[in-house]
């Protein structure tokens, strides 16, 4: 894998320094500035700065200006503001000996910005398509945003034309709207559709009553009114199957048209539940009544049946004696056949765990 130029700089980063690097660093450092003398070292001008403080070298008087962090002349300046708009920071920080942070940092001072010029070419489109063509699109293209656009025409003195609708396409509003998508309208009349939205809002052309969007077009009364009384004696999949339409299109409807279904609690299914409530899951009830769980738990507790076995004497003792035994709780559940959050509860409803602890001491 290739080495990157950044890596190359700092080859020597971390490293140990050698007997040649210490010569370099003290011929060099007192008339060097700091960037350049870590390029030539492949190190950083802080471990530079470093080393040279540990080894007592100091800058000359001309040179001190030149240090990482230091003010910026009046020439590196003009360099940077002429350099910005055509190059790299990297580029600018190989010429100015500053790293490219510091070039950054200094364009944003200066309030630099790197303006992306337009072509002749960007330039000729604008004037042949911005009519025709909304600024998104163009912007698009341009990869500029559509802001941009809107500027850069009316500089060019280019303005938006807007076309008077035809006798043709107010009659195709009138016909389709109500039965219609909006887009694919605006497909057919060939504009936008918050164009065709708009104007039909304009001409008081509503959609047609109790229509939903479903599957890119839209339902009509008999439709809804079929799916309605399909649904109310079938599932949604079994009524897609009968009108022969796409599950999720029917799925959408009676989300938005047709009431919840509620089934009725039989006298058969309330007496399965006072019977099986304390035998079975509530998943399992659930299945065997071919309701959800969640509605089987509500019922349950409405009916005012509880999964709750008093505690009898003997499992107390037993319960107690274990516990002081220090016999896992899951082992104890097991034994006395109930769960280890009852058990867990029953324990700190006795103090068995100041008992356990007083027995130990």
């Amino acid at each position: 894998m290739a080495q990157s130029s950044r890596n190359r700089k700092r080859r020597n980063n971390g490293r140990p320094w050698s007997k040649s690097d210490l010569e370099k660093l003290k011929i060099l450092y007192p008339t060097t500035p700091n960037v350049k003398l870590g390029r030539i070292l492949g190190r950083t001008c802080a471990s530079v700065v470093t080393k040279a403080v540990i080894l007592g070298i100091t800058k000359e008087d001309r040179y001190k200006n030149r240090d990482c962090g230091d003010r910026w002349s009046d020439e590196e300046i003009r360099i940077l503001k002429e350099m910005y708009y055509t190059h790299t920071f990297e580029e600018i920080a190989d010429v100015i000996m500053r790293t490219r942070d510091a070039i950054a940092t200094k364009a944003v001072k200066l309030k630099l910005q790197k303006l992306k010029i337009w072509s002749k070419s960007e330039d000729n489109y604008i004037r042949r398509y911005y009519t025709s063509k909304p600024p998104r699109e163009l912007a698009a293209r341009f990869g500029r945003t559509s802001g941009a656009v809107k500027l850069r025409a009316s500089i060019l003195g280019v303005d938006r034309i807007l076309h008077c609708w035809t006798p043709r396409e107010l009659e195709l509003l009138s016909k389709y709207y109500p039965i219609m998508h909006s887009k694919e309208l605006a497909k057919l009349i060939g504009r936008t559709a918050s164009n065709v939205i708009a104007k039909a809002e304009l001409l008081g052309i509503k959609k047609e009553a109790g229509s939903v969007i479903a599957n890119g077009r839209r339902w009509r009364k008999k439709e809804v009114e079929e799916v309605k009384q399909i649904y109310s004696t079938h599932s949604i999949r079994q009524t897609s199957e009968i009108l022969k339409l796409p599950v999720k299109s029917v799925q959408l409807l009676i989300r938005r048209r047709c009431p919840a279904k509620q089934k009725r609690w039989t006298e058969e299914e309330k007496q399965i539940l006072r019977e099986n409530y304390d035998k079975m899951t509530y998943k399992e009830l659930a299945g065997k009544l071919g309701r959800s769980w969640q509605v089987t738990e509500i019922k349950i507790w409405q009916l005012g049946l509880y999964k709750q076995k008093k505690w009898k004497n003997d499992e107390m003792q037993i319960l107690q004696k274990e516990y002081l035994k220090q016999t896992p709780v899951e082992q104890i559940a097991k034994l006395l056949g109930r769960s280890k959050r009852a058990c867990e509860h029953k324990i700190t409803k006795m103090k068995l765990a100041v008992q356990r602890n007083n027995a130990k001491k």
